[in-house]
């Protein structure tokens, strides 16, 4: 018997990366906590201060996931990175923390923000809007790549429209 190993074809560009990417930094962290640090931190450049730092922290990590990923370029992103780099251990326990935590956690965030903006238009706890809205995406997703990412690119190319409005609006009031 002879064994053929199956390709996985590519379904998403650069373009869909990086907006991924950019979803996963901008969106609840711009529209969501900023009002928390506005009250925690009382002024707007402490605010840029932190995301400032917050950005380095990022950037830094994103370095060393690269240099990584080209010493170790085979699937498994961070289950290969910190099992061949620490012990397999440190894999195993980092791929259940980001599943249980790393990747739920914020998605539920997202989705009760989202609950808590449109529940004055729509009959519903926020808690259930959210809980729609993710079953919703996980459908579109899991039924056709393509289309999710479509979707997804164009969220993003709201988000940052949203943000140059927001830009443009504070800085003609300077």
């Amino acid at each position: 018997a002879t064994f053929s190993v199956m390709q996985a074809k590519r379904q998403l560009g650069l373009v869909s990366a990086a907006a991924l990417v950019i979803a996963s930094m901008v969106g609840s962290g711009v529209f969501t906590t900023s009002g928390f640090l506005i009250a925690d931190l009382h002024t707007p450049g402490r605010v840029l201060a932190v995301w400032l730092g917050g950005g380095v922290i990022a950037m830094l990590g994103a370095i060393c996931y690269g240099a990584l990923a080209r010493q170790f370029p085979e699937s498994g992103g961070e289950y290969v990175f910190l099992a061949r780099t620490l012990h397999p251990a440190a894999g195993y326990v980092a791929g259940w923390v980001s599943l249980l935590i790393g990747f739920s956690a914020p998605l539920a965030a997202v989705s009760l923000a989202f609950g808590e903006y449109v529940k004055e238009w729509l009959d519903a706890t926020p808690q259930l809007t959210g809980s729609g809205l993710l079953i919703l995406f996980a459908c579109l997703h899991g039924l056709h790549v393509r289309r999710g990412a479509w979707v997804q690119n164009a969220a993003v190319l709201v988000k940052l429209l949203l943000i140059a409005v927001l830009i443009g609006v504070a800085s003609a009031r300077l």
